[in-house]
């Protein structure tokens, strides 16, 4: 026997090399009918993740089915009785399935190959107690519009099933909220579960969301294995009884909504969490109260919008309750945000009393790690003076990514009194940086001299990206040689208009900062001439 031959007698190595194939079904499908050796390994990846229910309703007998069209697309309906050995070929194929998509509907794709009603309603009555999917791990569910399967969602789960993706269609049915029920009572292993709408949830009754949040509420802390939880919304009790889950690492509310009790301070709470996502919190209280149950959790990433900050104090008290309640050395990422859902692409204007003061942050200044850090509240920010951009900087030393900006679809009465010379600090302490945003006043810009020039370590700086707001200014050569000498490797300066309007931006600041950004690549040609020629001579020397 060659060595070849020996290698292949291995079911590792086969099942790796059809790994290494398995978004070449054609290909998979024909290595499994010419060669013995690869057939259940191929058929293993062919079947591995399934979009639907189309390919293995189509194993049954071709006499029992019929393949039909409509404006929707292909659809297979039962045209005879079916007798339970008509199932033998779909089972040997199903028990490979690992990864299951079903529903008609899923995050607005459609898909076009589907299955009659008829064919569950048979294999319900032919299966008996037996799972479809034996072996299925993961199950992405839609009820869509249209076609529902959910009461037939039973016949899916299998024993070894760690992780669903259940998403709701309005309205939400009894049978939608029986799942519930059944993964609560039958499912205790379940490690990630997510349950969301298919549409935005404000299209929806109040009813209906409140009992699909009682629902959830009442069953998720009885998943003791449970690692990844997305839901739209839980109450306060439950998120108290989540708090002790010791595996929970990620978790991501919809839309958070606090109950009227008093918070409470947990000690233990979220012992493993290190992502937490709050996509719509109504009252700042809501995320707070969120943060109290924490108990200096080791979280790496946190994202939160809250609907409406009316105050300075408000956000301080948001970024102390972070500072109080996250671990310092391990929160490396933070995108926070505000007033996103409530004016909509409506512009708003902000004067300089409105504006957020900058010593909201200081706080946050006591997590050195952070790398990420997008902070964009919807009145923006009043830096008053440099001593707060170096103090950020100071703090902020691995940032790649950072800023502190409005929002899109806000503007400034009065420009901000951070100049340009004020991003010294960043190149100076800030090696790691490619994206800064902050908001600049470029009206008056200073030159670049001895007096100013940054340290040596600045000529390192990796920044390429400059997210200068709805800035402004004048004379774009000089501002650009400033900003030239500070950041040598920005290539990309991008305004806030351009953020709202893309290419349709055509505001006079907006077509100065593209000047800028223009000379920015002629400094940058210049800058790589000088050092060809000095390198140039320094080889005609030698």
């Amino acid at each position: 026997m060659s060595s070849t031959s020996t290698v292949l007698q291995i079911p590792e190595i086969l099942m790796q090399i059809c790994k290494h194939m398995m978004y070449q079904k054609p290909t998979l499908a024909s290595l499994a009918r010419t060669c013995r050796m690869f057939e259940e390994p191929a058929l293993d990846v062919l079947w591995h993740s399934l979009n639907g229910f189309y390919p293995l309703a189509k194993c049954l007998p071709s006499n029992v089915w019929d393949e039909k069209e409509d404006g929707s697309g292909k659809y297979v309906e039962l045209t005879q009785p079916l007798n339970p050995i008509d199932c033998s070929r779909l089972l040997h194929h199903a028990r490979r399935v690992r990864c299951f998509v079903a529903g008609y509907w899923f995050h607005g794709y459609r898909n076009k190959k589907r299955v009659d009603v008829s064919i569950y309603q048979a294999l319900q009555v032919v299966m008996h107690n037996t799972k479809l999917l034996p072996n299925v791990q993961e199950i992405t569910w839609s009820c869509g519009m249209g076609l529902d399967i959910s009461p037939f969602i039973q016949m899916f789960l299998g024993p070894n099933l760690t992780k669903i993706n259940f998403h709701f269609s309005p309205p939400v049915s009894s049978v939608e909220l029986t799942v519930i029920l059944v993964l609560r009572e039958h499912y205790p292993l379940l490690e990630n579960v997510t349950f969301s709408y298919s549409v935005d949830a404000s299209s929806l009754s109040i009813e209906s969301p409140r009992q699909v949040t009682e629902l959830i509420s009442s069953s998720v802390f009885q998943w003791k294995n449970l690692k990844n939880l997305f839901v739209p919304n839980l109450t306060y009790t439950a998120l108290v009884r989540l708090s002790q889950l010791q595996n929970l690492q990620k978790l991501t509310i919809e839309n958070h909504q606090l109950d009227n009790v008093e918070p409470v301070t947990m000690k233990g709470g979220f012992p493993a969490l290190i992502y937490i996502a709050i996509l719509g919190c109504g009252r700042i209280m809501g995320f707070i109260s969120l943060l109290k149950l924490m108990d200096y959790s080791p979280v790496r990433n946190i994202l939160v919008n809250i609907e409406k900050i009316e105050t300075s104090s408000s956000l301080e008290n948001v970024f102390f309750s972070i500072n109080q309640h996250c671990c310092h050395h391990t929160l490396a990422a933070l995108n926070f945000g505000d007033g996103c859902g409530e004016h909509g692409r409506d512009f708003i204007t902000r004067t300089r009393d409105e504006m957020v003061e900058s010593k909201v942050l200081k706080p946050l200044l006591d997590f050195p790690n952070l790398r990420h850090i997008t902070i964009r509240p919807a009145r923006g920010f009043d830096f008053t003076d440099s001593i707060m951009a170096k103090e950020i900087a100071g703090s902020w030393k691995k940032a790649e990514h950072l800023t502190l900006q409005a929002r899109p679809f806000t503007r400034a009465t009065s420009p901000s009194k951070f100049t340009l010379l004020d991003l010294i600090p960043f190149a100076e302490n800030c090696p790691k940086l490619i994206f800064l945003g902050l908001p600049l006043d470029a009206s008056n810009p200073p030159r670049i001299d001895e007096e100013n020039l940054p340290c040596s370590r600045a000529r390192e700086t990796k920044l390429s990206q400059l997210l200068v707001g709805d800035s402004p200014v004048k004379n774009p050569a000089l501002v650009a040689a400033t900003l030239s000498g500070i950041f040598p490797a920005l290539k990309r300066i991008k305004t806030i208009e351009e953020q709202e309007s893309g290419s349709n931006a055509d505001g006079a600041d907006h077509k100065a900062w593209k000047q800028v950004e223009e000379l920015l690549q002629v400094f940058d040609a210049v800058r790589k001439q000088e050092r060809s020629w000095k390198v140039k001579c320094q080889s005609d020397a030698a």
